[in-house]
């Protein structure tokens, strides 16, 4: 007896599996003894990870790549808890670290805690001083500087609308242009950075990129400046170095020259025969002990 109940306790069909049991499968289930119920198929989600987040990266970026991941892998709360949490590296990990126990267990409470610290409000001031000092690279499109622009706008001023950002966006696309080029999209009344792309593409194609953009000026560095920039000298000036130097060692061979044959000349200025007027220690000096920058005045 013990068998049999067993056996009527069987959760799957024997001879047809997969079917569900109901008037028009056929037999009895009283003469059979089989309960039959269809089996339930989970469809397989495909395996799919998010990318790292270090801290270095866009947070706004990186939590919208991870929805979508969350979306198309059907994770719950739970594991889009676990797979934000081991995918923290560096400073972001650090700081996963440094929360408390409730605040890693709940997905909306993580989320909240890496926004504030590595979300674009916090570091809203970084991005400003980004988009005023963003150029166009040499080998960057009109239309990729124009979504960085974009990008930069957003993240500088989050608390405005999507109008405002756009606005701002627009100006600042503007200033690497040359000023007809600014002419031409104030005539042409462009409002957004789409049309103002589109209308600097169609110049830029007839023009050329020499005519569009305006070009960058070059910064100098500290260890640019305490070398003398010797490397940024134009060749003028090289020459100009090279002529007083070699004026000097003509003069000094000519002194040299006038003191072996017994000439005795001496200075101009304090009549010392030990040096010239070029070297003299009193030069610029005048009777009554102070500076005198120009001794000989200027004609009038």
């Amino acid at each position: 007896m013990a068998d049999s109940d067993s056996d009527s306790e069987i959760d799957f069909n024997v001879n047809n599996p997969g079917m569900e049991n109901d008037e028009n499968a056929g037999g009895d289930d009283e003469t059979q003894g089989y309960v039959y119920r269809r089996p339930i198929f989970r469809e397989r989600a495909p395996q799919i990870r998010p990318d790292s987040f270090t801290g270095e990266e866009d947070w706004d970026m990186y939590i919208s790549h991870f929805e979508d991941c969350s979306r198309l892998g059907k994770w719950t709360q739970t594991e889009k808890m676990l797979y934000l949490a081991t995918s923290l590296r560096g400073q972001a990990r650090q700081h996963y670290c440094s929360l408390q126990l409730n605040e890693r267990h709940s997905y909306d409470v993580l989320v909240d805690q890496l926004e504030q610290r590595f979300g674009n409000k916090r570091q809203a001031t970084r991005w400003l001083s980004k988009i005023q000092n963003r150029t166009r690279a040499m080998d960057e499109s009109i239309a990729e500087f124009g979504d960085a622009i974009r990008i930069y706008a957003r993240k500088a001023y989050p608390t405005l609308g999507a109008d405002a950002q756009e606005m701002l966006a627009l100006e600042h696309f503007t200033k690497c242009l040359t000023p007809e080029i600014r002419c031409r999209l104030l005539d042409k009344d462009c409002r957004t950075i789409r049309d103002a792309v589109e209308l600097v593409e169609r110049f830029e194609d007839v023009l050329g990129r020499s005519h569009i953009c305006v070009k960058p000026v070059r910064a100098v560095t500290d260890s640019q400046a305490k070398k003398g920039m010797k490397g940024d000298i134009p060749e003028s000036l090289r020459r100009i170095e090279a002529a007083i130097k070699s004026l000097e060692g003509r003069m000094d061979r000519i002194e040299m020259s006038t003191r072996r044959t017994g000439n005795k000349r001496s200075c101009y200025s304090c009549g010392s025969s030990d040096h010239f007027i070029r070297n003299c220690p009193q030069k610029g000096i005048d009777q009554n002990g102070q500076n005198q920058e120009n001794p000989r005045p200027f004609p009038q």
